[in-house]
Parts: structure tokens; sequence; C-alpha cells
């Protein structure tokens, strides 16, 4: 038997407590050991970071220095199975006045979602500015052919920065608005566009208190507070702000889906096939009496509930 010099001990003791804490680090607070994880955000199937450990390539997420992406460029900041939703990060639009004149420098952003939609019902559009008119544009998925546009205006307004109080967003220094919703109920939104049509305006005479207007869409609950600050040079640091997406699996339905056995997500005994109530293609769902993930094979288990 070989002896292990005490201060050789030490130091062996030292890097496996190193090595264990990188480990923790990298698999982040969130993340469970059994669980498919990429830095502190949860990788549930149908999703994957590898193309063996996703059901379909559209649910492949790109881990990049032990951060999650969609398609290897929008952020990841969590994903659900029930609700099917996954938040990501989308950035800021902003049109900036140069001082003295009324030249500006805009910034628009348009993005496409060829496998989620963006969610009308857990997003807003916010412009922050003054005389700042923001404009919103969705695109549906095109049901009969062609897609088409819908489109909002955001108007924030102010006078003087007094007047903008923090908490407040209703016109005066911060506008928000519902996202557009679709006509056909069968039809989602795949792409979004947000930019301004300040032409209207001239917010180059409110430079004293910010140069630059913004527009963005947030997540309806968390995503966005104002605050008068907001409005002053250089206190507006948001560059992105969290967006929720809907997704499903494919775009058929339950009957048809279940014909092609290979490919059908729904497997497990204990789990049933849905349709999707906010886009194409369906959805799995644990039986009643059953929780867990109904996209793994055996991930509905049995709940037990006891009197108290």
């Amino acid at each position: 038997m070989c002896a292990i010099h005490s201060s050789n001990l030490l130091l062996f003791l030292l890097v496996l407590l190193w090595m264990v804490f990188v480990a923790a680090a990298q698999l982040g607070p969130n993340c469970k050991k059994s669980s498919n994880c990429c830095g502190n955000v949860n990788i549930p199937f149908p999703f994957g970071t590898t193309k063996e450990s996703s059901l379909a390539p559209e649910f492949l997420i790109h881990c990049t220095n032990h951060v999650p992406y969609l398609a290897s460029d929008l952020q990841v900041l969590s994903i659900s199975v029930d609700p099917a939703e996954l938040r990501v990060s989308l950035p800021v639009a902003s049109d900036c006045y140069q001082n003295n004149t009324s030249k500006n420098n805009e910034t628009d952003q348009l993005f496409f979602f060829e496998n989620y939609s963006i969610s009308w019902s857990r997003n807003v559009f916010l412009t922050v500015g003054c005389d700042t008119l923001g404009i919103v544009v969705g695109y549906s998925f095109p049901h009969s052919g062609r897609s088409k546009p819908y489109a909002k205006t955001c108007l924030s307004y102010c006078q003087d920065f007094g007047d903008a109080k923090t908490g407040s967003c209703t016109g005066t220094g911060c506008c928000r608005i519902n996202i557009p919703e679709p006509e056909v109920k069968e039809e989602v939104l795949t792409v979004i566009s947000y930019s301004f049509e300040n032409s209207l305006l001239n917010n180059s005479r409110k430079i004293e208190f910010n140069a630059c207007g913004y527009a963005f869409v947030a997540e309806e609950k968390g995503g966005y507070e104002f605050v008068s600050s907001d409005l002053k040079n250089n206190e507006f640091k948001n560059t992105e702000f969290p967006v929720v997406l809907d997704w499903s699996v494919g775009n058929q339905t339950c009957e048809e889906a279940k014909k092609k056995n290979s490919s059908y997500a729904c497997k497990g005994p204990n789990t049933t096939c849905q349709p999707s109530e906010k886009r194409p293609g369906y959805l799995c769902k644990c039986l009643p009496g059953f929780q867990g993930n109904p996209y793994h094979h055996d991930g509905c288990l049995e709940v037990y509930y006891h009197n108290i």
C-alpha cells in the first residue's frame, strides 16, 4: 500500500473540490443531473443538444459555451413542455437623433420563426421615448397560400421629462399594446418586425431627455417594467427582452401522425395526443392521474395523493 504525503493529499483534495465546483457551475442551479442541460437551462425532450437526443431537426438546441441557442443565433432562456412554450431573447430596435440635427440613426428588427410562432397572447409591444412612434407587424402562417400582415402602432409622447411616471405605460414616455392577433384561428404569427414611423414626428428637440426612442417585443408578465429614468440619456441599458414562442410537433393532426409510427411522438403507455390550440401540429399530454414528460416513453408517472 502506498502512503500519500499530507501535502499531496491536500493538493489532491483541492483539485477534486475544484473539479466538482466546475462541473456544478457548468450544470447550472436549475439543472438536474439526469436532465439534458446547457448551462443552467433544462433541455427537455423532444428538444436536445444533438441530433440523436432531439426528436426532429426543429428541436435541436445549439449549446455554445454553456449558452443555449435556437438556430445558432437566438438565445434560449427556458423551455416548457406543458404549456408548449419556449422563451428566447429578442433585441431592441432604436431610433437615435444626432445632437442639434434632425438626422437619425435607425435600427429595425425582423425575425422569421419557421417552426415556431410568436405568442400574441403572452407578449406585448412597447415603445419608450418622447415623440416615438413604433410599428409592429406580424405575418401569419400562409393558411391560404400567402402570408398576411397584421400591423399595430404605439405612440409614446411627453412634453416634459416630469410627465412620465414610473410604472405607468399608457402613452406618456412609454406605450404598451397587445401583439397583433390573426383574424383566422388556424393562422399563426411566424414573422414579426418592429420599427419606427418617426418621420411623422421629430423627437430631435427632446434630446435633453434622451436622443433615442426604443421599440421592442417583450413577455407580457415580467418582461419589462417602465421607469422614468429610462428616458434619460444613456439610462436605457436593456438591449434584449424575453419573448414567448409557441411550439408543436409537426403539422399533422393526431390521427395523421399516428399512422406514421416511426415519427409519432406520443408513444408512452400513459400518454395521449391532443391537437395544438395555438398552431398547426399536435402535442403529447399525460393521462389524468399521471404527470411528467409525455414525450419520453416512460415519462408519465402515476401521481399518488395522500390525505393530510
